[in-house]
């Protein structure tokens, strides 16, 4: 409500008039009526900027995607030393290059066999853990000579504390044509254990 007052001089014979009170009435209904538009106003707009978050939050972005291969070709002396280490490359001509990879749903295990000369063979085994590390590996060499009919083997059982290994070893085993595979089994972190899946390998030994 607003209210408006004149007052005149009591002396003039006007002022009786002017002297009353006028008021204007601003209906409470009328004010409510507009209140009301103008909070639905707010509403609205409200709503249809949620609406139109909403519906942007809605959009998906496919993204495509692609193997990736690993350049052995490109790479410095000691970067593809360590790619063959760890197997990720095969080796250069003459040296030792995993003649064989066995991938499971653990990882992947491979041997490589080369001739190290004076009646040994060189062994170059290892694994890729891809559920997390391993902290125990119990492994096995079996090897066996064509030509000479013999045969033997090697273990390599120790704690450790990665999810890779790679290693050398140079055995007797004479002159020969001499086949081997590996076996065995880790233990990992969290207290799975995987089986390797046997690799093999072979060598002209002399």
């Amino acid at each position: 409500m607003q209210t408006i007052r004149r007052q005149g001089s009591p002396e003039n014979g006007k002022g009786a008039v002017m002297g009353r009170r006028f008021t204007i009435n601003v209906g409470t209904r009328s004010i409510r009526v507009l209140v009301s538009l103008s909070l639905a106003l707010i509403l609205v707009s409200a709503l249809g900027i949620t609406a139109l978050a909403s519906q942007g939050a809605t959009n998906t972005l496919t993204v495509g995607s692609a193997a990736m291969t690993l350049d052995c070709s490109s790479m410095s002396k000691s970067v593809h030393a360590y790619a063959v280490a760890h197997n990720y490359c095969p080796a250069l001509s003459g040296s030792v290059a995993p003649d064989n990879t066995t991938v499971g749903d653990c990882g992947s295990s491979a041997l490589a066999m080369a001739n190290y000369g004076h009646n040994y063979a060189q062994f170059s085994y290892g694994f890729h853990s891809t559920e997390g590390n391993v902290v125990y590996r119990s492994l096995g060499i079996n090897w066996t000579n064509w030509n000479t009919g013999g045969s033997g083997s090697f273990g390599d059982s120790n704690w450790m504390n990665n999810s890779f290994y790679s290693t050398t070893r140079n055995q007797l085993t004479y002159s020969g044509f001499v086949t081997a595979s590996m076996s065995g089994w880790v233990l990992l972190w969290w207290g799975g254990t995987c089986n390797i899946i046997p690799p093999s390998s072979s060598a002209q030994v002399g």
